[in-house]
């Protein structure tokens, strides 16, 4: 790569970061003028109904899009409530289906404070693990994805049509790809047995 390549990339990456900067704060200002109209839990309003007011646009969940501006809109959230006196709550209504609101007492305030106290709850748990997994020499032990692993994480509905127990095994065949006389082995993994 050469000097005038890598001060392009620099220069590029710079851009990137600095429109990224820009857009929180220009979607920060749409917040600002759009949670006026939503103080109280009362008056919450779905995700999809935000983003339509945000962006005039129907929220596709599929859209990677979509999913990029909906990353940028909760850190835009986050800088809201770091910097303003506006702390904009959240409450699961079903699923993974949330409704925003700005906060008008205690316990609008309990909604957000449980949001949070789950996600602690949820990392002290994965705390747990690590260290269990370091303890137990996990490292050292065969992994599999199994249907009972699965279970455990709620993906039931589509375990239910898997006919074997193991879903990835040991690579069936070693696959060798020469590149300039290095031998890289890609394993094939079977799905099901």
């Amino acid at each position: 790569m050469t000097n005038k390549e890598i001060v392009k990339k620099i220069l590029d990456e710079y851009n990137l970061k600095h429109k990224m900067e820009i857009s929180k704060i220009d979607i920060s200002q749409k917040l600002l003028v759009v949670m006026k109209n939503h103080i109280g839990k009362a008056n919450a309003v779905s995700r999809n109904d935000l983003f339509k007011k945000l962006y005039n646009v129907e929220e596709d969940t599929n859209n990677l899009e979509h999913w990029f501006i909906w990353n940028q809109t909760k850190k835009a959230m986050h800088n809201i409530r770091k910097t303003t006196k506006c702390f904009i709550s959240m409450r699961r209504t079903s699923g993974a289906n949330f409704e925003f609101f700005v906060v008008e007492d205690r316990n609008d305030a309990k909604e957000y404070v449980d949001v949070i106290n789950k996600n602690i709850h949820q990392m002290k748990s994965m705390i747990g693990r690590a260290i269990k997994a370091a303890d137990e020499n996990w490292s050292e032990q065969n992994w599999e994805l199994t249907k009972s692993n699965l279970k455990k994480l709620n993906y039931h509905k589509k375990v239910n049509e898997i006919k074997t127990d193991k879903l990835l095994t040991e690579p069936e065949e070693k696959v060798e790809f020469k590149n300039e006389n290095v031998a890289i082995e890609k394993p094939k993994f079977r799905f099901w047995k």
